[in-house]
């Protein structure tokens, strides 16, 4: 361990009393390609555009490596106030409610939605996979967390396609 952080695969863990998942230098990351798109395409770019750029380029920035840990809520708010700081430069905007149906209308899930499909997508890999370690760490670490997503976006059917479809019907739901 370099002093008290410990990088491994992308994910910086912090170590104390807990251990810790530090965003710190995804947001880094983050912000430094984003400002570099904004700067390069400019802000007369069309939104389409910027929102496909931070989708393709950024977003797997900040998300990657996270879908097989645990984060907290504060990590959560974290990832949350990241991606919508993002959206509101690209928009303008300083409303919630307003941003919240500019992404259904771009066909943009937000971060916390996002972060829970991959969840939920890794969780389900473990599940089913042909190796019988990943189903012992998946039925120590990640069956009751598996359930929980299943029960809260009304999951019935599993498949990659039908997941996707519940959580995309969660957060109409969330802005109708």
């Amino acid at each position: 361990m370099n002093g008290r952080q410990s990088n491994n695969l992308g994910v910086t863990f912090e170590s104390g009393l807990k251990l810790k998942v530090s965003l710190a230098a995804k947001r880094m990351k983050f912000f430094r390609a984003f400002n570099y798109i904004y700067a390069c395409v400019g802000s007369t770019a069309s939104p389409t555009l910027l929102c496909h750029l931070l989708h393709t380029y950024c977003l797997p920035i900040l998300l990657y490596g996270l879908e097989a840990v645990t984060i907290s809520n504060a990590n959560r708010q974290t990832l949350y106030v990241t991606w919508k700081t993002a959206l509101y430069k690209i928009f303008k905007l300083n409303d919630e409610v307003n941003l919240m149906y500019v992404q259904y209308c771009l066909g943009i899930l937000p971060i916390s939605y996002v972060f829970d499909l991959r969840r939920f997508c890794f969780l389900f890999k473990q599940s089913t996979h042909i190796i019988s370690v990943h189903n012992i760490f998946y039925d120590v670490f990640g069956f009751f967390e598996f359930n929980e997503l299943c029960s809260v976006y009304s999951v019935g059917k599993l498949s990659h396609g039908h997941i996707k479809a519940c959580v995309w019907y969660a957060f109409y739901v969330c802005i109708a």
